[in-house]
């Protein structure tokens, strides 16, 4: 459990985080309750970054 947008952030984009060793191949589901423009960025950026379908 993460207390807010930024811990989410650092987690999926940061030093170490998820998406140093995800592809394609890999499933994130996200069900934080974060704000809804964060969650869509870094949705975004793991497209972006590791492929995958559109969000």
């Amino acid at each position: 459990m993460l207390p807010g947008s930024a811990e989410v952030e650092n987690v999926v984009c940061g030093e170490g985080g998820l998406l140093s060793g995800v592809n394609a191949e890999h499933l994130i589901v996200d069900m934080s309750t974060i704000d809804p423009l964060v969650s869509n960025r870094l949705a975004r950026e793991v497209v972006s970054r590791a492929g995958g379908p559109d969000v």
